[in-house]
């Protein structure tokens, strides 16, 4: 892996994020059945969560894990004196990556589409990440699926074959297309993307890892999210308070989500003398999240929600 970025003093990293716990990035209000949405973008419907509430949490994250100084290097001076310099570190929105379902075979299955590991393999390239990974086959029918011909927990057997895995209520059948580039993804992701366990993920991703198409995949990410209905109780009758009952939308454990960084040359002088080089700044910040992985995103933060492990992948 190697970085290319046409200005060399800025570095490029992905900021991997895992979510242990349902994760909350609201709208504010729906307009449809779900009173309270999570964010979605408007050309796929995929879920996400804007580059301003990341960088809020990961903020709140390094400054109690980080000295002051850095921190206004990394984000920029808080809102009073906020004109004086730009922070070094720049976000992009979590995008989602992995998506967790129901299995009928193996309890659940992580899945995704050609399209969205393509964009992610163009957001690594934007930033100036160098990934060997192969780009999956395209396109792929709806109704077919690519899992791993040998061992994979998901799959079920169908006259005498294990050609047929079923997802919530819909069952897809092996695409004839090339697995061949499953090996490498499962690898990469197990070592770089999750927890720092590789082998029980390595074997994790691979027995349970579905690609689909592009539209079978738009589909679950718009209709197999968490859906809680919650209440506000009358403390003296015990009863639901008038209009306060509401249905709100959550992103499930097991996602995976990632966000594409730079971090440029600290844009004013260091106070206590120390390097503000893109390379050292991002060292700091990495070694951070090194030190102190787990961080809450979104809203709902004293109902546990948001917990997510996060870690980097950088060319250093």
């Amino acid at each position: 892996m190697s970085s290319h970025l046409g200005n060399m003093s800025k570095q490029g990293f992905i900021l991997w994020l895992y979510v242990e716990t349902p994760l909350h990035a609201g709208v504010g209000q729906g307009i449809g059945d779900i009173d309270l949405p999570l964010q979605r973008e408007r050309s796929t419907g995929f879920p996400y969560v804007q580059a301003s509430g990341i960088k809020g949490a990961m903020r709140a994250h390094c400054a109690e894990n980080l000295e002051a100084s850095k921190v206004e290097v990394l984000f920029g001076p808080d809102t009073q004196s906020a004109h004086e310099h730009a922070g070094a570190l720049s976000l992009s929105d979590a995008r989602l990556l992995l998506f967790p379902v129901r299995s009928l075979a193996g309890v659940w299955a992580w899945i995704t589409c050609p399209k969205v590991l393509s964009r992610f393999l163009s957001d690594a390239k934007r930033v100036g990440l160098s990934l060997s990974l192969p780009e999956p086959p395209s396109p792929l029918s709806p109704g077919e699926a690519i899992f791993s011909q040998e061992g994979a927990e998901v799959v079920l057997s169908a006259n005498g074959r294990g050609d047929l895995v079923v997802l919530e209520d819909l069952a897809f059948t092996r695409s004839s297309l090339s697995e061949s580039f499953l090996p490498q993804w499962t690898e990469f992701l197990a070592e770089r993307a999750f927890p720092k366990e590789p082998g029980y993920w390595r074997e994790n991703l691979r027995k349970h890892l579905v690609i689909l198409s592009d539209e079978d995949f738009q589909f679950f990410v718009e209709h197999a999210t968490e859906v809680l209905t919650r209440v506000r109780i009358e403390p003296e009758t015990k009863t639901v308070q008038e209009g306060a009952l509401w249905t709100e939308e959550l992103l499930s454990s097991e996602s995976l989500l990632y966000c594409a960084g730079v971090v440029e040359p600290a844009h004013k002088p260091q106070e206590d003398g120390g390097s503000a080089s893109a390379e050292d700044l991002l060292k700091k910040f990495r070694s951070c999240l090194t030190e102190h992985p787990y961080l809450q995103v979104g809203g709902d933060r004293t109902l546990g929600r948001g917990w997510c492990f996060a870690q980097i992948t950088a060319a250093l």
